[in-house]
């Protein structure tokens, strides 16, 4: 709200321009500066937008909002661009209800914000122009609006799941209500975000009719594809007593073949359920390793659980009358049902060896071989299933729900879902209505405390409620708006990717989406780290629809720019101890640890070492990307980190990669100019590539030993260089 630091920001026009594709909602942002002394009053009328056919962009479509603001006291994440005592813009207040509770105003020597939500769903494509009224005190003033609805949708049902928590008695404290009707009107809003809820009722108490009731109400919102069955498994839980199923896991059974049995016609229930099991949350610091082994545990109790439900398809009478095939689907679809794992940390004695779907940190993503790692196992054991949640942590400079941090983080996360493959989120609690401390909990006013858990502002809540203004629904906030917002951004993806697929189908042609997008995610983001511009987020969306547009229209994929070209023999050298082999346009480097310590000793100066192969060309200036393939043909896993070498000899890391014993893999290194200002590297200054690898390892008490031996194949090495 302060104009204290209004000389440090970008200045913009004082109009209004959004693109987006047909079926989404995308917001316009205006900010009004006052420097009278008292409060003024505002107000933000809509106008008449038309396209260049005579379309209309329907009134209903458009929704103003009153931005809120909230004073943090204390700031928690850490992100340089806010301050404790500070008053950030939260919660979205329909502009219609401002006006009605006098909240319409610009307080003295300050900001304001004004929201602007446009909804293209059933609207033809163009450009939708016009003006909207601004009024500030007795003046009035025209807005420029400019809306671009693109000739594309998002089709079917939406792929990445959700699990976000609403509990009743925070209902109670803030809406006075916690009936079903107001259960059932925040499940609903929160679908128009794309956000499917677990409501905790209370633990295991609700029936199986009741389940497959709400599953059936909201199964034609193609929004809907998360369905929680509400079974929290104790960590003492045990799938049979003797030779019996205890009274736990017939509950379990008996949620699993209802779903099941409104799954046998064309509607398939099964294929959206999961389990969140939160008793084993947070298990690695939460202490609960040998439970959280012996329930996840290929061959686990939870395995075990399934595998019971699996077998009732061909016991049970209600599916006699299904096909042979159909039955096998069915125990198929059961058996794949995940059960939501949450770690704080990276876990490596777990990623691998249990049949989890694993849901960490969205920052433990950050390295790329952990992500790798992650990517493996999700494939092996969970069906591809792979999760990730924030809460009080991580913090800046990752994606987060905090009020004190830039909202562009979790927007960009949509992107970043979608680059790591994984398929579901989950947040702890989307409607805290009291502040709770690690001892205690109070009532609180929830439109002035930005508390509800800890000292972390805006952690646990992403609504507000609305009974206080009149409303039967909450109010959404900035956060659950970005949230949205990210999810568009991963179907407009997806949109893209099953063109891509298409295409390749139709031609005959192998082609990979992630070659095609990888440099729009360069200009975005590394690793789980966003770049703080939102101006290279919309550039990237506007560059993303360009390819979307023209392979829909014209069936014609928009290749990158630039010469491809090889790196020589001369270009492309080893550490001396270690050897490298030259055939065609491949090469086997045979890497050997070396001790470089005095009498063979595991010294610092061993420690520190990374035996590397080294890449050099006078054109690395001009390189836009490096791509090649490598196989790992030795007998220990490959670990390694790719640097960037500047003049001076300096590295910087571009990224982290692993494989398995016998495992290829490709990788493609975007120099984005976004990716060297994030790593303050200047272009002209890179010198070399460097693949360096492990020269010492640690064993789990932390002993040390020179690493094995490896054996590397790399083919297909090149780079692209800007024409």
């Amino acid at each position: 709200m302060s104009t204290d630091r209004n000389d440090s920001l970008d200045k913009m026009p004082g109009e209004i321009n959004v693109s987006l594709y047909q079926g989404e909602k995308e917001d316009g942002q205006l900010i009004l500066t006052s420097s009278s002394n008292a409060k003024v009053s505002y107000s933000l009328d809509y106008g008449t937008l038309q396209n260049e056919k005579g379309n209309e962009f329907p009134k209903e479509k458009v929704h103003i909002f009153h931005q809120k603001y909230i004073k943090v006291a204390k700031t928690y994440t850490g992100n340089h661009d806010f301050f404790s005592g500070d008053y950030i813009p939260d919660m979205l207040l329909p502009m219609e209800t401002a006006i009605k509770s006098g909240e319409n105003y610009i307080q003295p020597s300050s900001n304001q914000g004004i929201t602007v939500e446009f909804d293209s769903t059933g609207l033809p494509a163009g450009t939708y122009t016009g003006n909207f009224l601004l009024k500030v005190g007795d003046e009035t003033k025209n807005v420029p609006v400019s809306v671009t609805v693109w000739d594309f949708s998002y089709e079917g049902r939406r792929t990445f799941q959700s699990s976000f928590l609403l509990y009743r008695k925070h209902l109670l404290a803030g809406e006075y209500d916690s009936s079903e009707e107001m259960v059932q009107s925040y499940i609903d809003f929160m679908l128009d975000y794309k956000i499917n809820t677990y409501v905790i009722k209370d633990r295991n108490e609700w029936t199986t009719q009741e389940v497959v009731d709400e599953a059936k109400r909201l199964y034609s919102n193609m929004n809907y594809n998360s369905i929680v069955i509400p079974f929290d498994f104790p960590l003492s839980y045990q799938t049979f007593s003797g030779n019996k199923l205890t009274e736990g896991a017939n509950k379990v059974v008996d949620y699993i073949l209802a779903l099941a049995k409104e799954s046998k016609g064309e509607d398939n229930y099964l294929k959206l359920a999961y389990f969140y099991p939160s008793s084993y949350d947070e298990a690695d610091i939460n202490h609960n390793e040998a439970a959280s082994e012996r329930f996840f545990g290929k061959g686990g109790e939870y395995q075990k659980t399934l595998e019971e439900a699996a077998k009732r398809i061909d016991s049970d009478p209600s599916f006699s009358e299904l096909s042979a095939e159909k039955k096998s689907a069915l125990k198929e679809d059961i058996l794949n049902i995940p059960a939501v794992f949450t770690n704080v940390n990276y876990q490596s004695d777990w990623v691998g060896t249990l049949g989890a779907t694993f849901c960490p940190y969205f920052s433990v993503y950050n390295d790329e071989a952990t992500l790798q790692r992650y990517q493996d196992a999700a494939k092996e054991d969970a069906n591809a299933n792979l999760w990730a949640y924030t809460c009080m942590g991580p913090n800046y400079p990752y994606g987060t729900f905090h009020i004190d941090d830039s909202t562009l983080g979790m927007r960009t996360s949509g992107w970043m879902e979608k680059a790591f493959g994984l398929t579901g989120y989950l947040y702890y609690a989307y409607n805290m209505s009291t502040q709770f401390t690690l001892s205690d909990e109070v009532y609180t006013d929830v439109y002035d405390n930005p508390l509800r858990y800890a000292e972390v502002p805006g952690d646990g809540y992403l609504v507000y409620p609305g009974r206080f203004y009149g409303s039967n629904k909450p109010f959404a906030s900035l956060r659950l708006v970005s949230y949205r917002d990210s999810q568009d951004d991963y179907d407009m993806l997806s949109i893209y990717e099953n063109l891509v697929n298409d295409y390749a189908k139709r031609h005959s042609v192998d082609v990979s989406f992630s070659s095609l997008v990888n440099d729009l995610y360069a200009d975005i983001f590394q690793g789980a780290i966003y770049y703080e511009e939102d101006r290279l987020l919309f550039e990237a969306r506007e560059e993303l629809a360009k390819r979307i547009l023209t392979l829909k229209n014209e069936d014609r994929l928009i290749e990158k720019t630039g010469t491809l070209q090889s790196f020589d023999e001369n270009q492309i050298t080893i550490s001396e101890g270690s050897s490298i082999v030259h055939t065609d346009n491949a090469i086997t480097a045979n890497v050997k640890p070396q001790y470089k310590d005095k009498g063979e000793t595991i010294g610092s100066k061993t420690k520190i070492f990374r035996p590397a192969i080294t890449l050099t060309s006078s054109n690395l200036a001009k390189t836009k990307e490096i791509t090649f393939n490598y196989a790992n043909e030795g007998e220990a896993e490959v670990n390694m980190i790719i640097n960037l070498v500047d003049k001076t000899g300096y590295k910087t890391q571009l990224i982290s990669n692993y494989a398995s014993k016998g495992q290829e893999r490709s990788v493609s290194l975007i120099l984005s100019d976004s990716l060297l200002k994030q790593l303050s590297v200047s272009r002209e200054d890179i010198s070399a590539i460097e693949l360096s690898f492990d020269n010492v390892v640690y064993n789990s008490q932390g002993d040390v030993a020179l690493a094995s031996d490896q054996t590397i194949s790399i083919s297909d090495l090149a780079m692209r260089i800007a024409e």
